[in-house]
């Protein structure tokens, strides 16, 4: 459990004059008369706090002390004090004109009003600032970004229904759309070249692809073998008395209506709506009901966008998280016996060790 963050602001400064940072929801502000009245209400305290100025701001028991810093980086050095990783994230901080920053331009995140970031994406993903908004308008966000000129000035972000867009500045209809759990996985591309929004919109239209590298049709049937067991398979498959009609490779099984790993395995196959992948099992879609579970269960129902399946292809892997949300599905056991499928319930961590990978093999 993190310790929320504590700012204090000085009588003459108005916090109202600064650009809002996503870590604000994790932080308490405090109204004091001078900078020395916070000093000694933390007089006692070995963690990191902070004193807002009117062009600065000020971290105190920082790595180097008591440091000034530039605003452009607030989000950024709040996310490090936050997550107890100042000892790894402060040296990419630089000194500009007396002040600490981060060398990049921030990104700008158009947010919805009420959002709270559980998004956990490193440097680039934190190295940002928020601008809340009421109506999703993307001609009116870069417009708005563009009259932030101190920020990065290639492409912003907008966040609506669980979906992080990454949008270039100067030709908005270039866009390329993820769900939170992907955010961070193309956030530091993009920051480096912008000019991969393009590129990853030819990339992403999603094909699903088998162990053999080949695309999946629609229909085509198919197994979902565990990472960890398709060595095993594979040597099986190779032996002289292989049968695969008599074959047990120990899959991805449905069982009891819900994703299980198991001692069998069920026969999958996609079907493609509107551009969109949906795994289904015996003539049922897979889906992530919001009913506080955290299982992957199946229906005869087409999901709704927010009980969407998320299929992430890897290389050889796919993995699976539910849409709109962030972290990957993972097996809570162990794989040798039945158990459950799970999804990172909400402000839960992302099990990297335990999560589930499968390669696809065709029947």
């Amino acid at each position: 459990m993190h310790s929320r963050l504590r700012f204090y602001v000085p009588s003459h400064v108005n916090i109202d004059d600064f650009d809002k940072c996503l870590m604000d929801s994790r932080t308490d502000f405090a109204d004091v008369a001078t900078e020395q009245e916070a000093i000694e209400l933390e007089a006692k305290s070995p963690s990191p706090f902070f004193v807002l100025e009117k062009d600065y701001f000020t971290i105190y028991n920082s790595p180097e002390g008591t440091v000034k810093c530039n605003y452009l980086s607030r989000n950024y050095i709040m996310y490090i004090a936050y997550f107890q990783s100042m000892s790894i994230s402060w040296p990419y901080l630089v000194v500009l004109d007396g002040l600490k920053v981060f060398p990049k331009p921030p990104v700008i995140q158009f947010v919805p009003i009420g959002f709270i970031s559980d998004m956990v994406g490193g440097i680039d993903a934190n190295n940002s600032v928020a601008v809340y908004y009421t109506i999703y308008d993307i001609g009116k966000f870069a417009q708005t970004a563009k009259e932030m000129a101190e920020y990065n000035q290639k492409f912003f972000v907008a966040l609506h229904s669980g979906i992080v867009e990454y949008v270039d500045m100067e030709d908005i209809n270039k866009r390329v759309e993820f769900s939170l759990g992907d955010f961070a996985s193309y956030i530091t591309q993009i920051s480096d070249d912008p000019a991969n929004i393009g590129r990853l919109m030819e990339e992403l239209r999603f094909k699903l692809r088998a162990s053999c590298g080949n695309d999946v049709t629609d229909s085509e049937q198919f197994r979902l073998i565990p990472e960890s067991r398709y060595a095993e398979y594979l040597e099986e498959e190779a032996a002289a008395d292989f049968d695969p009609d008599d074959s047990d490779p120990k899959g991805v099984e449905m069982d009891y209506g819900m994703v299980v790993s198991h001692e069998h395995d069920s026969i999958f196959t996609v079907e493609t709506i509107d551009g969109i992948v949906y795994l289904s099992c015996g003539g049922q879609y897979l889906f992530c009901p919001d009913d506080g579970e955290c299982l992957i269960k199946m229906g005869p129902e087409l999901p709704s966008k927010d009980e969407r399946l998320h299929l992430e292809q890897c290389g050889q892997v796919i993995k699976f998280s539910r849409w709109n949300r962030y972290g990957y599905a993972y097996l809570f056991g162990e794989l040798d016996i039945p158990d459950a499928v799970m999804l990172p319930g909400l402000g839960y961590p992302e099990l990297d060790e335990a999560t589930l990978k499968v390669v696809l093999v065709k029947v």
